[in-house]
């Protein structure tokens, strides 16, 4: 009987145990954004160049959107965001996560598309996977404390972004 699989059997079984372990070890270094949990800690710049932490955040609620300028739903929601900012301006903190682009593409939507938000960028999208995100738009409203309030992937309506800031700006 011939036995010549079993070498490259054992080698591809090795291979996928590396594999798989390298993927645990990943993943028990994520930081998972949890409701009822505190936002893990991020820092990323802002389309002006200054640095944005989650310890910015605290003393306000907030409302983080995770987009990109190439996704549907996210321009779909766009105008609602922008609107919600203007609302809340001074009550609370929305800030637009950009997931993978360039600051000269996303600063150009904006203007083409005359909205006024505070934008920082996840240029490699680092922050998305780490915090085990995985649709865009993705929606995270914080309290004053730092606490996540509510998670919603996809797109939301302005009535619903106004009720989680509302919620979040009462302690969740």
């Amino acid at each position: 009987m011939q036995r010549g699989w079993l070498k490259p059997l054992l080698a591809w079984s090795g291979f996928l145990l590396l594999a798989l372990l390298a993927i645990g070890v990943n993943a028990r270094k994520a930081e998972t954004v949890r409701v009822g949990k505190p936002l893990p800690p991020f820092s990323l710049t802002s389309l002006e160049g200054t640095v944005v932490t989650s310890q910015d955040l605290r003393g306000k609620p907030a409302f983080l959107n995770f987009w990109a300028t190439w996704c549907p739903p996210c321009r779909e929601e766009m105008p609602a965001i922008a609107a919600v900012s203007r609302q809340y301006e001074g009550k609370a903190t929305v800030l637009a996560v950009n997931r993978g682009e360039a600051a000269p593409v996303v600063r150009d939507f904006l203007v083409r598309n005359g909205y006024s938000l505070s934008v920082v960028l996840d240029r490699r999208g680092a922050l998305f996977s780490h915090w085990g995100l995985f649709a865009l738009p993705t929606s995270i409203f914080v309290d004053a404390g730092g606490v996540v309030c509510g998670i919603f992937d996809g797109t939301i309506e302005q009535e619903v972004m106004m009720r989680e800031l509302g919620r979040a700006a009462r302690g969740c």
